[in-house]
């Protein structure tokens, strides 16, 4: 028995021959036999080699949620028509695996879903497979949830937390003046905090915008108010002598007090609605 290219012959005996393929490889093997009776009569045998089947696609894109995916998983060698399998794991929700290897449907949930696809041959003699762990991550696209509208006081410490959701995280920013004192800071979870003392003479409404980003379709934006209020006001009196001589206390909001005659720098003075 002759052999024309790689793999092995063994068994031989005057009618029959064992041939192993090579480990690797594709094409076609010759095995040629002679007679030890007539050495000018021959008989040759061809068998075609397939190699094994392989999976190539090594990673798979990333989806929106409610966005439509379509993806073919790539495959190479083996004999006959390929089929796809899942043999762990799970798609993610909406999405579905065909027998030719075509991923396809609409995402309805976030996360990242982790599976192995298997693909098989269609050997005569011995089905062939092979395994890739695969995986797909369905994002979604930054909201902003909190409020849009908070009221702080002049020398009053507060602070407000905006709120983000998405996959992954969004990042939060914020644009536009903040009174003297109050600062935004992203604090890297989706939340950023708004937060300070407004400095005296601060007191006005911010017109301000916060936008959420996380590199899935479109950054989020809000529109916020921050109102800063001055708070209660500590009105000077003004002190001036009546006719009959008693000093009495005016404040800017009509709160009259009186009491006893002006006496230098002194002056007891008492509620007049007491």
């Amino acid at each position: 028995m002759e052999l024309d290219r790689s793999g092995c012959l063994s068994a031989e005996t005057a009618t029959s021959v064992n041939y192993t393929a090579p480990a690797s490889g594709a094409g076609t093997a010759t095995i040629t036999a002679t007679s030890t009776a007539d050495t000018t009569t021959t008989a040759t045998l061809t068998v075609t080699l397939t190699s094994l089947p392989v999976i190539t696609t090594t990673s798979l894109p990333n989806v929106v949620v409610g966005t439509a995916y379509s993806q073919t998983i790539a495959a190479a060698g083996g004999a006959g028509t390929l089929t796809f399998t899942l043999s762990a794991g799970t798609l993610p929700a909406g999405l579905s695996l065909s027998s030719a290897g075509a991923i396809t449907g609409t995402p309805t949930s976030v996360g990242k879903a982790n599976f192995t696809v298997k693909v098989t041959d269609a050997s005569s003699v011995s089905a062939q497979s092979a395994t890739q762990a695969l995986s797909i991550t369905v994002n979604q696209a930054p909201t902003i949830t909190s409020a849009n509208i908070v009221t702080a006081v002049v020398g009053t410490a507060s602070t407000f937390t905006a709120t983000a959701t998405g996959i992954p995280t969004p990042s939060l920013t914020e644009t536009g003046a903040l009174p003297n004192g109050v600062t935004f800071t992203d604090n890297g979870n989706g939340t950023g905090t708004l937060g300070g003392t407004p400095a005296a003479g601060t007191g006005k409404t911010y017109a301000i915008t916060f936008t959420a980003s996380n590199g899935v379709g479109s950054a989020a934006s809000q529109s916020f108010t921050l109102t800063v209020d001055e708070g209660p006001r500590h009105h000077q009196p003004q002190h001036y002598r009546d006719y009959r001589g008693h000093v009495r206390v005016v404040y800017s909001d009509d709160d009259w007090l009186s009491g006893s005659s002006f006496d230098g720098d002194r002056c007891a003075a008492e509620r007049s609605d007491l």
